[in-house]
């Protein structure tokens, strides 16, 4: 038994020096092939990198960081790994410099951020790959904001923009300098620019109100966004919508004019004294900084977390068990869903009705997905549901104000 033992411990004594060894090997030949390869950046990524400020890539010293990686034996190998989408060795190899030298280690992050967007740069554009590396990236260096900004700009390029908005308020979490939350502001407000820009030009109106009662559900507040639902609202002759939001922009002195202006174009300007009240009113449950909203499936009540970036209303697969033989739902098909977890398959069933504050919708679609439930809430009230409605949620009163889109 011993000698058994012993020869064991002599065999992983073994393997680990030849790891060791050929470890070495491989980044000694990895200097000899540096001097053939061709690994100088081209002016057109240079103007590309410079193009991304979230990044901090905008100075010559910082791409100087980037081509000096590619002149280390680490840093070549580490390039090297990128190329071949050997991400997880990459990231293995990163945390390692991380903890050796800072000098190398931020060459090493230049280089990444060059790799994502020289990536970005070749068309049609390899998402998949990017969103691959980045989350290899993330995983591990979590509250690396400069790249967290990266991902949700290429997200905007995707047109998923409410994942791209729940990225920005993450990175904002990490924002742990003044200048820092400055730089996430900054870049938040050129998101909205560039969302506004494209749903305009496609005349998607309601796509675009939602969007931004979802900035403001995630905590940005900015009296711009708000001055911007009430131009959509009117354009829209959602005049009580509009006329609550002037009515909290009428309170900040430095609005108050614009929002005459605005009111005055639509000849609501002598109404201003009235309390314009929406059709429907619903108390809602708060949570921590959540709110929880009473429905009804049928004749079954329903606690229901709202969330204005679930695209479809959700309950979990043991709620599911519970109401099924006394609720009527119809199977649809399976859909895949991008969780916080990943991508996850889930059904898709039809509800006859679905009653929330005043009002019944028919047929309303549905996803079971197997999550954990709460004491408080039995799934998560989505955009499918939200978007049939002008909708504000009173956060101080916790109410939720409601009228149906005409």
């Amino acid at each position: 038994m011993i000698k058994a033992i012993t020869y064991m411990f002599s065999m992983l004594l073994m393997l680990g020096l030849g790891y060791y060894l050929g470890y070495q090997h491989l980044i000694a030949q990895t200097q000899t092939e540096r001097s053939s390869a061709q690994t100088s950046i081209t002016e057109h990524s240079l103007e590309t990198l410079s193009s991304h400020p979230q990044c901090n890539c905008n100075s010559a010293s910082q791409f100087d960081s980037a081509e000096q990686a590619s002149s280390t034996g680490t840093g070549y190998l580490f390039i090297e790994l990128l190329k071949n989408q050997r991400y997880s060795e990459a990231m293995e190899l990163y945390l390692a410099v991380r903890n050796i030298s800072e000098q190398e280690y931020k060459q090493l992050r230049q280089a990444f951020i060059q790799h994502i967007i020289q990536i970005e740069s070749i068309k049609p554009v390899n998402f998949s790959r990017i969103h691959d590396a980045i989350d290899h990236y993330i995983s591990e260096i979590y509250d690396d904001t400069g790249v967290l900004l990266l991902q949700a700009q290429i997200y905007v390029s995707q047109g998923q923009f409410y994942e791209a908005l729940n990225i920005t308020q993450q990175a904002f979490s990490y924002a742990y300098s003044e200048t820092e939350k400055k730089r996430v502001l900054a870049e938040l407000n050129l998101q909205i620019q560039n969302i506004d820009n494209t749903l305009s030009q496609n005349e998607d109106w309601r796509q675009l109100i939602n969007i931004l009662y979802h900035v403001q559900d995630i905590g940005f507040l900015e009296p711009q966004v708000t001055l911007r639902l009430i131009e959509l609202h009117l354009h829209q002759e959602e005049f009580d919508t509009a006329k609550l939001l002037a009515e909290q922009l009428a309170n900040q002195e430095e609005w108050q004019q614009t929002v005459e202006q605005l009111l005055e174009k639509y000849d609501l300007l002598e109404e201003e004294n009235d309390t314009p009240q929406l059709a429907s009113t619903i108390k809602l449950k708060k949570i921590s900084n959540q709110f929880i909203l009473p429905v009804q499936f049928a004749n079954t009540p329903v606690q229901l977390l709202i969330d204005t970036g679930a695209s479809i209303t959700t309950i979990s697969q043991s709620f599911y068990e519970q109401i099924k033989t006394s609720t009527p739902l119809s199977f649809k098909g399976t859909q895949s869903f991008l969780t916080a977890n990943g991508k996850v398959d889930g059904a898709i069933y039809q509800l006859n009705s679905l009653t929330i504050g005043d009002y019944s919708i028919s047929n309303v679609d549905v996803a079971v997905l197997d999550f954990p439930t709460t004491s408080h809430s039995s799934g998560l009230l989505g955009m499918n549901i939200l978007e049939q409605f002008s909708f504000q949620i009173d956060q101080q009163a916790g109410l939720l104000k409601l009228e149906p889109n005409r």
